[in-house]
C-alpha cells in the first residue's frame, strides 16, 4: 500500500486525493478568536431596580479568586513573605465586581476577608449572594 517498507499508511497527497472529504487547509479554517477575559468586559447595563447586572463570568472569577486566596491564605503569611498584605488579596479578589455599587462592594470587601482568614467560614452563601446578582443562573 505504501512505497516506504514498513509503513502502513500512504503519503498524504494521496490519502487527500482518494478521500472526498478533505480538511480545508489552515490558511482557509476559521481562526479562532482571542478575546479579552470577560471579567473586563465594560459596565454592564443595570437592572430596573437601579442594581447593575453581574456576568456569571464576573461572578465566577470573584469565587475562583476567593477559593484561591483563602486555600493560600495562613495566619503567618505575613510574616513568613515580605511584602504580603491581606489588602492586596482582597483587591484582587473584588477586582471583578467593581461595577458594584460602592456600599456593597465595602460589604462585599469585609465578607471576604472573614472567608479568607476563618477557615469555618460558610462560603455557601456568599456564592448563593453572588448568584443572585446575576440574571444567568
Amino acid at each position: 500500500m505504501s512505497a516506504i517498507p514498513g509503513r502502513k499508511h500512504p503519503p498524504r497527497a494521496r490519502l487527500a486525493a482518494t478521500h472526498p472529504v478533505a480538511r480545508a487547509p489552515f490558511s482557509q479554517r476559521r481562526p479562532v478568536a482571542a478575546t479579552a477575559h470577560i471579567a473586563n468586559r465594560p459596565p454592564q447595563p443595570r437592572r430596573e431596580e437601579g442594581q447593575p447586572m453581574l456576568d456569571r463570568s464576573q461572578v465566577e472569577a470573584a469565587v475562583y479568586r476567593v477559593a484561591v486566596a483563602a486555600f493560600t491564605y495562613y495566619p503567618d503569611r505575613p510574616n513568613a513573605e515580605p511584602g504580603y498584605t491581606l489588602d492586596e488579596d482582597l483587591d484582587w479578589c473584588l477586582r471583578p465586581l467593581e461595577r458594584l455599587p460602592q456600599a456593597d462592594l465595602e460589604a462585599l470587601r469585609e465578607r471576604v476577608r472573614a472567608l479568607i482568614t476563618d477557615t469555618g467560614a460558610d462560603r455557601q452563601a456568599f456564592i448563593r449572594h453572588l448568584k443572585s446578582l446575576t440574571d444567568s443562573w
